[in-house]
């Protein structure tokens, strides 16, 4: 536990606050001094074009769901902006990817994904939609 409540995360005029984030060594004893490596698992920065939210609005009809029988998922009525469809797990990892042209209705075969449920994401030109499904292989 450390506590320092004489840093100033303010610079004289500033309108806003400059967080004192990072990884810190100390000089205390040099011979504790090492060097360190930080990873980052899934993670990603990602640059987006805003769009008014009027084009934002949902397909009422959209519908997705899975069917044991052939173990796939169906995605009826989707919005004909849809270019790409994502699945996630419950990490929030992305486990399938599935680029698509103009169609409303698609058929995508998941037998190799467990039970569960799984996030997807349906993207296009100034489109996004998530929906949550369960799925029993």
């Amino acid at each position: 536990s450390y506590a320092d409540n004489a840093i100033i995360n303010w610079r004289p005029g500033a309108d806003f606050v400059r967080p004192k984030w990072g990884i810190y060594r100390s000089l205390i004893n040099a011979q504790d001094l090492r060097d360190e490596m930080v990873l980052f698992a899934d993670f990603s920065v990602e640059e987006l074009n805003l769009v008014p939210t009027n084009n934002l609005s949902p397909q009422e009809n959209f519908n997705a769901y899975f069917n044991a029988e052939n173990k796939s998922l169906f995605f009826k009525n989707m919005d004909e902006r849809t270019r790409l469809i994502q699945v996630f797990n419950s990490s929030g990892s992305m486990i399938l990817q599935k680029k698509i042209n103009a169609s409303i209705d698609l058929m995508m075969d998941v037998s190799t994904l467990e039970s569960g449920i799984y996030f997807l994401n349906l993207k296009g030109e100034g489109y996004n939609q998530s929906e949550s499904i369960f799925i029993s292989n």
